[in-house]
């Protein structure tokens, strides 16, 4: 079909169409920034869940204190945290730092903290060498993902006098209800 032959309602309808595909074809790869609230955003725009909270913890001298790093971007919920002891161990209720205020999409108006924060907890009692405790925590990224509560279990082995970065593993059940 020549251009003469196409009647000029046809060109009407199909001149706009054709801006449009060339439009969408070209700003196809261009990466978007998306507002917290789209469905559209992708999880694997964000970073995978043990990068965008590193979690460090120690046991030394009585005190159990676990440490999480974050860039830029990320936070976690201060009621999102718990250290409970496991056998072998009871530990005192943790210290939790004061957070900075916020109100979000997904719990209102919580405490966070963004780039690190430590929260510590004193053993009572410990019956074992080797023991093992579950911490809990929860954490978003500012631009529109919520991940679900983690759960990690950390082994000691020994007795510690100096701070000891734990192994850090996955409890079986990544959720918490």
């Amino acid at each position: 079909m020549t251009d003469s032959t196409i009647r000029p309602r046809q060109r009407q309808v199909f001149a706009p169409l054709v801006v449009a595909f060339l439009v969408l074809c070209i700003g196809a790869d261009q990466p978007t920034l998306r507002p917290a609230n789209d469905p559209l955003a992708k999880q694997s725009d964000f970073l995978p869940v043990d990068e965008a909270f590193a979690l460090s913890v120690r046991l030394a001298q009585g005190i159990l204190s676990a440490r999480w790093d974050m860039p830029d971007g990320y936070y976690l919920y201060r009621h999102g945290f718990s250290i409970e002891g496991g056998e072998g161990i009871e530990l005192a209720t943790p210290a939790i730092p004061a957070g900075k205020a916020k109100v979000d999409e997904y719990f209102g108006a919580s405490e966070v903290y963004y780039s690190q924060v430590e929260i510590v907890a004193t053993v009572n009692k410990r019956r074992a060498d080797s023991l093992t405790v579950q911490v809990t925590y929860q954490g978003c990224a500012d631009y529109g993902l919520c991940y679900p509560p983690q759960r990690r279990l950390v082994s000691f082995s020994g007795r510690e006098t100096q701070a000891v970065i734990s192994r850090v593993a996955r409890a079986t059940k990544p959720d918490v209800p």
